[in-house]
């Protein structure tokens, strides 16, 4: 398994068994996240927990949302501790 960084994005990630992944696939264009919820784009209709068991029904998946910043670079000088602590 490598260990180099992931260089993430800011977003939605879903993740998800392989097993359910043609049944994602097919219906994927037609979905959105809200919420950590996967529903349809057009439904409106009750709240998320409802929208999204009629959206994918049977499939496991778990979101995180990310969101990066920028990292210091650990070897400048405002990092460092002074020679005095």
């Amino acid at each position: 398994m490598p260990q180099e960084p992931m260089p993430l994005k800011n977003g939605y990630y879903i993740m998800f068994p392989k097993a359910h992944q043609d049944e994602l696939d097919s219906e994927f264009k037609n979905l959105v996240v809200k919420n950590g919820f996967i529903v349809h784009k057009d439904d409106n209709d009750g709240d998320l927990a409802a929208q999204a068991g009629r959206a994918v029904p049977g499939v496991s998946y778990a979101t995180l949302r990310v969101y990066v910043d920028p990292a210091t670079n650990p070897t400048c000088a405002a990092a460092k501790p002074s020679a005095s602590a």
